[in-house]
This record gives C-alpha cells, sequence and structure tokens, in this order.
C-alpha cells in the first residue's frame, strides 16, 4: 500500500514541476527573445520481484517480475522555435530571421562572448550598439583602414563591439564594378534596309548610379541595340556628373553575342577609363592606379521574355 502512494506521490511532484515550467513560460510571454520551456517525463527505476527464467525441462523460459516505482523527470529542454515579428519603430531594434544569435559581451577586449535571441538594443553615450543591461553587440568588420579611422575602431580584429556615431561621415568609397543583370529580349529586331526609308533597330536602355572616391554621383547610362537576327547585340555606355551633366566616359559599339540557349558568349567584361578627364579634386574610381571600372556582362540572358537587364554597382573586394 505504502509503494503505492509513493509511486503516485512521485507523479504529483514531477506534474508540479510542470506546472512550474508552464507558469514560467506564461510569466515570459512578453519577454522579449524569451524562448519557452518543455518538460519531459521518464519512467523511474523498477524495484524487480521475480528474475526472468530459461527453457528447461520441456517448459517454456519464464519473463521477469518487475515494479515500477513512479515517474521522474527526464529532461526539461528549450524549444528554440521562430519568435514572432513585431513592429516597434526603434531602428535599433533587431531580429535574427531564422537560425543563429546574437554575440554580446561585458568585456573591453570582446573575450567574454554570451550569445543571445532577444534584439532590444540601444545605443550608449558613446554610439555602442547595447543591450538593456549594458553587454556591448559584436560585429565584423568588413571595411577598410580610413573608414575604420573614421568611427574611430580597430580594424584588426575579428570581431569587435558595434559602433554607431551619427556625428561623422563616413569616407566614401570609389566604385569599382558594374555588373548588368537581366534578360534582353530576343524578339527585339534590327535594322531593316529591305524597305525605304529604313526601320531602325530596336534597342532597350538602363542606368545605374556610381560613385568616385569623395563620393560625388554619376549617372551611368548602357544601350543595347540588336544588330542582327539570332544572337547580336551593341552596347553602349555613357557616364555623366549627376550635377553638371558633363559626361566623363563612354563606350561605343561593344559587340555581344549569345548562344542557342540565351547563354552569353564571347565578350563578358569591359573597363570604362577615366583617363581623358579631370574628376573633382582629384577623385578617382576603382583603386587610384588603375582609374577604372569593369563592366560585367556575365550575368545577361537572352530569352524570348520582357527586358529588365539593369546595373548594380557592386562590392568591392572589402565588401563595400
Amino acid at each position: 500500500m505504502m509503494r503505492s502512494m509513493y509511486s503516485g506521490v512521485s507523479g504529483l511532484k514531477v506534474h508540479q514541476t510542470k506546472m512550474d515550467v508552464i507558469g514560467n513560460n506564461i510569466a515570459n510571454v512578453n519577454t522579449i527573445g524569451y524562448k519557452k520551456g518543455q518538460v519531459n517525463f521518464q519512467e523511474a527505476f523498477n524495484q524487480v520481484i521475480k528474475s526472468a527464467g530459461s527453457p528447461s525441462g520441456g517448459k517454456g523460459g519464464t519473463n521477469s517480475q518487475q515494479i515500477g516505482l513512479g515517474v521522474q523527470i527526464g529532461s526539461i529542454n528549450t524549444v528554440h522555435t521562430q519568435g514572432v515579428a513585431q513592429r516597434t519603430d526603434n531602428a535599433t531594434d533587431l531580429m535574427i530571421d531564422g537560425d543563429g544569435y546574437f554575440i554580446v559581451s561585458d568585456d573591453p577586449n570582446a573575450e567574454n562572448q554570451y550569445y543571445t535571441r532577444a534584439g532590444n538594443f540601444t545605443l550608449d553615450l558613446t554610439g555602442n550598439l547595447v543591450t538593456p543591461n549594458g553587454y556591448k553587440v559584436l560585429g565584423e568588420f568588413i571595411g577598410d583602414a580610413s573608414y575604420a579611422k573614421a568611427l574611430g575602431i580597430t580594424n584588426g580584429k575579428d570581431i569587435d563591439a558595434i559602433k554607431i556615431n551619427k556625428s561623422i561621415a563616413a569616407p566614401a568609397t570609389a566604385s569599382t564594378a558594374i555588373e548588368l543583370r537581366g534578360n534582353l529580349d530576343s524578339r527585339l529586331k534590327p535594322t531593316d534596309t529591305s524597305v525605304t526609308p529604313n526601320i531602325l533597330a530596336e534597342s532597350y536602355k538602363t542606368d545605374t548610379i556610381i560613385k568616385d572616391s569623395l563620393g560625388v554621383s554619376y549617372k551611368a547610362d548602357f544601350e543595347f541595340t540588336r544588330t542582327g537576327t539570332g544572337t547580336g547585340w551593341d552596347i553602349a555606355a555613357k557616364v555623366t556628373n549627376i550635377e553638371t551633366g558633363n559626361p566623363i566616359a563612354s563606350l561605343s559599339a561593344v559587340p555581344l553575342k549569345f548562344d542557342g540557349d540565351g547563354n552569353i558568349t564571347g565578350t563578358t567584361n569591359v573597363n570604362l577609363t577615366f583617363t581623358s578627364v579631370t574628376l573633382p579634386d582629384g577623385a578617382t574610381f576603382g583603386p587610384a592606379t588603375s582609374n577604372k571600372i569593369t563592366v560585367d556582362f556575365s550575368k545577361l540572358t537572352q530569352f524570348a521574355n520582357e527586358s529588365d537587364a539593369k546595373g548594380f554597382d557592386i562590392e568591392d573586394e572589402n565588401g563595400q
């Protein structure tokens, strides 16, 4: 009789633990970044009354006889499922979409590192992104030495505190490459000389914005013109200063070819060179030693679909 009572009591005790975990989940329903707990039960040890027997003397074997002595906590797991997105209108509040954690530290050298999913961050007096209890949010710096100097940080560390300084202007990074992506409509027609007057070739135009080493903006215009049935195109380009309208570089009639599957073949890139013009205050494009921008066509296709090719000022080797 007492053994039965003790087994029942063990069930009540672990059920109380489960209720405690559920109560804690309810209490933290509005806690930012909280992940719920889940209790798993498992059988406690058993008392063996009779051991198992093997077959003998024409009799079959017998199973052991054992009495369970209740239940115990198997585990209390944290369920790391994606939380619900919530609008806060606070520019420093962040959310991780998917797996991962924010890394935070209370150490000036970022050696003591902790992990959290809570993204309710603010800025401290010196512009560091911090948690409500003052832990600095860490990140990887991908800029160059001049950008690090402007921010007042060391760019030699693999990971360091994220600092947002609103009182300085970040140094400009000159454009180094333009990537053209998208489709050119294979249904566009070349010049038709069989009629008078000739029907001129159909073309498609697009543009993008690039910047020099001082941050001055320029508009790069591209025009793709059909030159023949099948695979022929010419691309022309012109770069102008947005403020003055002065042209500073150009390309004319660079031939492009596509294969029967709509993929580009032959020439996939050319250089826009700025050697014949003087940029403001000695500014440069690309590396200062070359003063040129590479135009990459390798992502272009030619299918029987609307033209949607677009130019993009892509990142340099520093991710800028």
